[in-house]
């Protein structure tokens, strides 16, 4: 409902001006306080009552709307369409009929009814809160030492366990004020079961290598409260660079049937570690995921100095840096299609024979890989699966060149995070999508190619982890 969609005479005067906004002031209050209007139009109509007697000679001037029709129940846009045709009259009349003084007169109470009933939609919305608070108080009242042994599950440190009951009570408190389709005790059985690991059953989660986290929600009880917070708690992670965790693995770790924080990864599923990568999808088909960090392999930049000490040493033409909008120097040549797709450009452009520029970038793949990935000795065949990057065309192979490395990187990963189970190493990831709560569980370089890469290795970013991102649509 607004003021001005109605057709009214142009504000000619500043004290139309005046009465306009007043007025519009006025609709606007009633907008966001429907329960007001009632009573908002019996004030408009003793003021138009006295506009009208104010002006007794002159004839009633025409309004832009038909006065309001007898109200119904069934009417659901009587109050509003009562209270636009008051203001429009009101309007008509003040900026048409009136001496000045009078349209002074007319003003004020105009005015002065803003601002009472301002000040009781002000109020009332405190007393709306002050109720809220107390409605959540007196929710949380005695479980607030359960909310803190749950957060503890997936806290690695007191601030971040302080963070996960403040975010996670807020969750909850706006689902129980929201929906109220649960009761305190729900709720406290709730919280025991997720503190006992009895929620989300993940046990029998990672038996299946792909699956959707709901499908293992099986308890009536447990899945109303779930159903309701899910979309709120699996898309949160703490802030700060002492969490280090990802979408949906603090969800997983409170929620868990038997889970707690991995003392090497970042789940103990049944004794059995495992890596959470999440993210989010953020198109039709489109998203970002997490990154692998292994502790065997170096930060970007020093892929960024591999590669211009690379140009500089066997092509001096070719300057491998890109000057950023704000100055800062970045690669021609990041580790995604674009740059990719530019570095092949280039080298085609400055090495017309095929064979030594197969040469030359097998010589480039394999100093930036080995210079990157540190314990390279111990994944079998690294040089040759480097060298596959390279086609039979003398350029590079995006799509493969893009797979290898992140085959790489999940061994060399594995390698150092490995766990040995009845003389096996076991090294496992869960990639999951924290909006629609799939997920795929990698337990192999090969299962790379189930997930897919998506994001890319900017070469002068120090924050970042040598990888691209893992995504699960």
């Amino acid at each position: 409902m607004r003021f001005f969609e109605f057709k009214l005479p142009e504000p000619g005067t500043d004290l139309a001006k005046q009465v306009d906004a007043e007025l519009q002031d006025i609709v606007d209050i009633v907008d966001q306080n429907p329960a007001a209007e009632k009573k908002v139009n019996g004030k408009l109509q003793q003021i138009l009552d006295f506009v009208k007697k104010s002006a007794p000679d002159q004839k009633p001037p025409v309004s832009n709307v038909n006065p309001p029709p007898e109200e119904t129940k069934e009417d659901l846009f009587s109050e509003s369409t009562a209270t636009l045709s008051l203001v429009d009259a009101l309007y008509a009349q003040i900026t048409s009929s009136m001496e000045k003084a009078q349209s002074r007169a007319a003003l004020k109470m105009i005015a002065d009814l803003k601002k009472t009933i301002s000040q009781e939609f002000a109020a009332e919305r405190q007393a709306g809160k002050d109720i809220r608070d107390v409605e959540i108080q007196n929710f949380f009242s005695g479980l607030e030492e359960q909310l803190r042994v749950l957060a503890a599950k997936a806290a690695p440190n007191p601030n971040i366990l302080k963070e996960i009951v403040i975010r996670f009570k807020s969750s909850f408190s706006d689902a129980i004020l929201r929906d109220r389709k649960f009761t305190q005790e729900d709720f406290k059985d709730f919280l025991n079961d997720a503190i006992s690991g009895k929620v989300i059953d993940m046990s029998s989660l990672v038996k299946s290598d792909k699956g959707n986290v709901n499908n293992f929600v099986t308890d009536p009880k447990h899945k109303l409260i779930f159903d309701i917070i899910k979309d709120d708690v699996f898309g949160y992670k703490p802030g700060g660079t002492g969490a280090n965790m990802g979408p949906g693995e603090v969800a997983l770790t409170m929620f868990g049937n038997p889970i707690r924080k991995g003392e090497i990864g970042d789940l103990d599923i049944d004794g059995i570690m495992y890596e959470v990568k999440g993210g989010q999808t953020t198109g039709k088909t489109s998203g970002y995921g997490g990154r692998m960090n292994g502790k065997q392999v170096q930060k970007p930049t020093s892929g960024f100095v591999i590669i211009n000490n690379f140009f500089k040493k066997y092509l001096p033409q070719v300057d491998p840096i890109a000057m950023g909008p704000t100055g800062k120097k970045g690669s021609r040549f990041n580790w995604n299609t674009k740059g990719l797709n530019a570095l092949n450009e280039i080298m085609i452009a400055n090495v017309k024979k095929k064979d030594k520029r197969s040469i030359l970038l097998k010589e480039l793949m394999l100093t930036l890989w080995a210079g990157l990935i540190n314990n390279r000795d111990e994944i079998k065949n690294f040089q040759e699966r480097v060298y596959s990057m390279i086609n039979n065309d003398g350029i590079v192979d995006i799509e493969k060149a893009i797979q290898t490395a992140a085959e790489l990187l999940y061994e060399s990963y594995a390698l150092s995070d490995v766990q040995i189970i009845k003389g096996k190493p076991v090294f496992n990831i869960i990639v999951l999508n924290a909006g629609n709560l799939n997920y795929q569980i990698i337990r192999s370089s090969k299962d790379i190619s189930k997930v897919k890469i998506v994001g890319g290795i900017s070469w002068n970013d120090a924050n970042q982890s040598t990888s691209p991102q893992l995504f699960m649509p």
